[in-house]
């Protein structure tokens, strides 16, 4: 019987000290890029053609980035911010 409550303490002991170790926790790594310039000439569109034109490359811009496993975190300043797992 005392070897048996031994045994489980020391397996119990074991198990618990590896759930908390640090090497559980995610490691990030970021990615800051500008945002995409959208040249458009003054070729008679109006604005919310251009403002469509604008979400439609920054839709294709950032979905580039989700093929290659980063996610977007925000946009400040004419800047993306990404963030993603350590591989």
């Amino acid at each position: 019987m005392k070897k048996s409550i031994a045994l489980i303490f020391a397996a119990s002991t074991l198990f618990l000290s590896r759930c908390c170790t640090t090497a559980h926790y995610a490691k990030w790594e970021y990615k800051v890029v500008k945002k995409p310039d959208v040249q458009i000439g003054t070729n008679g569109m109006t604005v919310s053609e251009v403002e469509k034109l604008t979400a439609q490359n920054g839709e294709a811009y950032l979905n580039e980035f989700g093929k290659d496993g980063w996610i977007y975190i925000k946009d400040v300043d004419g800047y993306y911010y990404f963030k993603r797992l350590v591989r």
